[in-house]
């Protein structure tokens, strides 16, 4: 008996809930207007308009309605004509308007507030240029059909549901339909200058021939030295990566508010561009030629003014010949602006190649020893043929004050010479350094010019060298002990 009044009860429970779970459905199926008359309704259209029967359109919240005027097929802010309103941006806005479609029609609604239209907050009013008028009123989404509801005109008494495009393409900034600029283009490659200005600093990259990596950098103290090529790429690289984020203000009357009348920083860049020569190509109009158009490079210099920092991570940027104010990415610009003179500097002793040099000299305990590269005639074995001396082979021998070295054992010193990496960088020479343990002078075989790098042994962690270029780097003293080392193990042979 127990068991049956058991199974009743379960039974019983489960109707319940079943009767709940109907009710819920059926009470959300009303909240949302989707009641049994209503499923059987087709996508229907309810409005089309023609962008060119337009003569304004208003859009947006109620307390930020936008309004265009359409004059002779072109759109103009009416608050003012001078804004560089996007046509095509506009047409395509528009365009959502050629033919509305609801998914679902509620006929004499009970209470608009259910469905956000008893005070609409977004609305579109077009005005056709005969004067009447079609108006969009638009209230809650229904997040379950990705829909939102409407109603048309002054018809309270039915309201659509239609896709929430609707609602969100109508809610844009007004920047969001002015035409922006681009950020020129630019390659890193084709940059010659580069200089960052701010308030307690400057230094600018230069190309420069003359310097042993191909560039110079110049502090605010007017001091110029060799540039690692790799931290001027790396810098290149960036700039020429750099976008705008928005648009901010067409007009420039207003620079202070974003901190553009006392810069952050201004970078300015010199760059080439190349370009087809226009005449070439006019010319080759009435020819029969096929040949490709001449081009012609151009320079170029690009100016970036850097403000205030705004709320979303963004600095205000004003870009010489570009009109209006941008944002750029905080982070992006501040790869660039957290760099100093200091920070292209070559954090190598002196890397170059044994080939660029003429000659190379060591001095350690008050000896010189003047090391040579010479190329000279392949011994042959006997009875190979030496005949023909065009096909003779070389090889290149190295040479210790006249006396012939053993070419691995030289390479693997200079192999640490060359490759000899800084810690850090001092700005003068200690007072209270010793004399040098050892000198090294660098001869460049196409320049002449001569590098005199002079070790000290500093502290218990690094050596200093000094060079006759104002470069004093602090360097790790296990490199200076496996140098010494390598040097060693090459004196000593020599002198077997």
């Amino acid at each position: 008996m127990k068991g049956k009044k058991g199974i009743t009860l379960i039974v019983g429970i489960v109707l319940l809930m079943l009767l709940v779970l109907s009710y819920l459905m059926l009470h959300s199926g009303n909240k949302d207007g989707e009641d049994t008359r209503e499923e059987e309704v087709k996508t229907s259209s309810v409005a089309k308009l023609k962008e060119e029967d337009m003569a304004s359109v208003s859009f947006g919240a109620k307390d930020n309605m936008l309004t265009f005027i359409q004059e002779d097929n072109t759109w103009y802010l009416e608050a003012d004509k001078e804004f560089p309103v996007d046509q095509q941006a506009v047409s395509d806005l528009l365009s959502k308007l050629s033919d509305v479609q609801a998914s679902r029609t509620i006929e004499n609604p009970e209470d608009l507030e259910e469905y956000g239209l008893e005070d609409p907050q977004t609305s579109i009013i077009v005005t056709a240029a005969d004067g009447e008028k079609t108006s969009f009123y638009i209230g809650d989404d229904n997040a379950v059909v990705s829909g939102c509801y409407m109603y048309l005109n002054d018809a309270r008494d039915r309201v659509y549901l239609v896709d929430t495009e609707m609602k969100t393409s109508f809610l844009c900034g007004l920047y969001d339909l002015a035409e922006k600029a681009s950020f020129p283009s630019i390659t890193s490659s084709s940059i010659t200058r580069y200089r960052i200005d701010k308030e307690d600093s400057q230094f600018a990259v230069n190309e420069d021939s003359n310097s042993k990596t191909g560039w110079t950098v110049t502090g605010w103290d007017g001091s110029k030295k060799p540039a690692a090529s790799d931290a001027v790429s790396n810098t290149f690289t960036k700039l020429s990566s750099l976008s705008f984020n928005s648009y901010v203000n067409y007009k420039e009357d207003s620079l202070e508010q974003y901190g553009l009348a006392n810069p952050t920083a201004v970078i300015t860049a010199d760059y080439t561009e190349t370009v087809k020569d226009e005449s070439s190509e006019e010319s080759s109009e009435g020819s029969d030629t096929s040949g490709e158009s001449q081009e012609t490079a151009v320079d170029r210099q690009i100016v970036i003014t850097v403000g205030n920092e705004d709320e979303n991570g963004n600095y205000y940027v004003k870009t010489e010949g570009i009109q209006g104010i941008y944002t750029m990415s905080a982070e992006e610009l501040n790869t660039l602006l957290d760099d100093d003179a200091a920070s292209y500097l070559d954090t190598y002793v002196n890397k170059v190649s044994f080939a660029d040099l003429s000659k190379l000299e060591v001095v350690r305990d008050q000896t010189v020893y003047t090391i040579v590269s010479k190329s000279v005639e392949k011994e042959t074995s006997e009875g190979e043929n030496t005949a023909d001396e065009e096909d003779q082979e070389t090889e290149l021998k190295y040479y210790m004050n006249d006396q012939e070295i053993d070419s691995a054992e030289f390479l693997a010193f200079y192999e640490k010479v060359s490759g000899m990496e800084s810690d850090s960088r001092l700005d003068r020479m200690p007072e209270s350094a010793l004399e040098p343990e050892l000198t090294i002078k660098f001869y460049d075989k196409a320049s002449g010019e001569e590098t005199d790098v002079d070790y000290y042994a500093y502290d218990s962690n690094f050596y200093l060298t000094a060079d006759n270029h104002d470069n004093y780097l602090l360097v790790n003293k296990m490199d200076i002990r496996e140098m010494l080392e390598k040097l060693d193990n090459l004196l000593t042979d020599t002198q077997k």
